[in-house]
């Protein structure tokens, strides 16, 4: 018996169910009402971690948080800065959502450093993707096909990342640019500045927040250097803005965005007076979403021809999302019973 036999006969005893994990996202975890909810927060711990090769695996249902101090205690670190990890997100749900945080800026996310991972189909079936070396090229890339899945490709049991060297510190700074406008303009010089910034994102009223990291003392010369190339009156400012200001609390939409769209997007969100944040130098807009906004953040989404993904209210998909034939031919192939959902 292997040692996920137990999770394969719930799976196949229910006609359809939706993993769940920590229920951190409730929208993507919460069953429908012709659904039984497969719990995997049981299936958790690292399997595997070789420091010297920075590569670990581990279990879907281990918190993000326990896999967080285990890599630092070795001077490494997971790059994607994933949010909800203080909440008790976990590797299995923060991979199937697809959610990076503002570090992703720097090195990428979880797609871009996946290397392996095993799984369940729908029917049963026990699938072994990727591998535990960095160069590898063998076979469908299965594993960067479960990034965002929502769990409907297959039952993501453990995974297997690369992990980088952890910063010996890090500097948050602010600089108030007075309008979205000056706001887009100075992200636009900032990220073809050499400043290697490990994340960016700013507010609507034109509040920037950048990152750097780095060896110990070289931060304030380089924020200084920073702030003269850019003409940016930059302050040091506190590393919890980027998890626990009031705006960063509320946010609860993702939507992937590019900096152009930002204007007319953020117009129609200032109409509903909704809470928003444009995180990665403005590919991503994080929105606060009251349950009685939701119709008209879709309709809104819908106008600008933009899809985002909610992670607390239900429906879970707003706006207009690409076709979903590609999907339904690969679920074809991994759940050709329809019982994930």
């Amino acid at each position: 018996m292997t040692p996920y036999a137990s999770i394969r006969d719930a799976l196949l005893a229910a006609p359809r169910v939706r993993i769940a994990g920590h229920r951190t996202k409730p929208a993507l975890s919460t069953p429908p009402e012709d659904a039984v909810s497969l719990d995997l927060s049981g299936c958790r711990g690292l399997t595997d971690y070789s420091p010297e090769e920075f590569i670990f695996t581990a279990r879907a249902g281990t918190p993000l948080t326990e896999i967080t101090e285990t890599l630092a205690r070795h001077g490494q670190y997971l790059p994607c800065d994933p949010p909800l990890a203080a909440r008790g997100a976990t590797l299995g749900g923060s991979i199937a959502a697809g959610l990076n945080g503002s570090g992703r800026l720097r090195y990428g996310g979880w797609r871009d450093f996946i290397l392996g991972a095993v799984f369940l189909t729908g029917d049963g079936r026990l699938i072994h993707g990727g591998g535990k070396v960095v160069k590898n090229a063998a076979g469908f890339d299965f594993p960067k096909m479960l990034v965002g899945s929502a769990g409907r490709l297959g039952v993501l049991l453990e995974a297997t990342f690369k992990v980088f060297p952890l910063p010996q510190e890090r500097l948050t700074a602010t600089a108030d640019t007075g309008s979205l406008t000056a706001a887009l303009a100075l992200v636009a010089r900032l990220v073809r500045q050499p400043a290697d910034l490990e994340a960016l994102d700013f507010d609507p009223d034109g509040r920037l927040l950048v990152r750097l990291a780095g060896d110990h003392g070289t931060l304030g010369a380089r924020l200084r250097r920073l702030a003269t190339e850019t003409n940016t009156p930059f302050a040091p400012a506190d590393d919890s803005l980027w998890t626990t200001s009031p705006i960063a609390n509320s946010l609860s939409v993702k939507v992937p965005v590019t900096p152009h769209r930002i204007p007319e997007l953020d117009a129609s969100l200032a109409s509903l007076g909704l809470p928003r944040r444009y995180a990665v130098a403005g590919q991503v807009a994080w929105i606060g979403l009251p349950p009685e906004h939701t119709t008209a953040l879709d309709s809104a989404l819908r106008r600008l021809h933009l899809g985002g993904l909610s992670l607390q209210t239900t429906p879970t998909q707003l706006g207009l999302w690409p076709s979903p034939r590609p999907e339904s031919l690969v679920r074809q192939v991994l759940d050709p019973a329809g019982r994930l959902v």
